[in-house]
């Protein structure tokens, strides 16, 4: 058995929501539950998320940043391909 401490905490109406939302959907079975889900999702650790954000994405991020990587709108993908709409 899980040892559990009580919280008493104070959170901005539109995060109220969400949780409440989130139990009446029948995702969590209850606030508690909730809250715990969104605070382990937040303290997990994911090497494989933390290597890409580290290798891939750092290194697409720097290349944008030196301007060597053009990048276009939706629209302006559209367009040079002559696509309507």
């Amino acid at each position: 058995m899980t040892t559990t401490e009580r919280f008493v905490v104070d959170v901005p109406s539109s995060l109220a929501s969400v949780v409440r939302d989130q139990v009446s959907s029948g995702r969590f079975d209850s606030l508690s539950d909730a809250v715990t889900a969104g605070l382990e999702a937040v303290t997990d650790e994911d090497p494989e998320l933390e290597a890409w954000i580290a290798g891939p994405l750092a290194a697409a991020y720097d290349a944008v940043e030196a301007r060597r990587t053009t990048f276009y709108s939706s629209d302006e993908v559209k367009a040079r391909l002559g696509i309507r709409g």
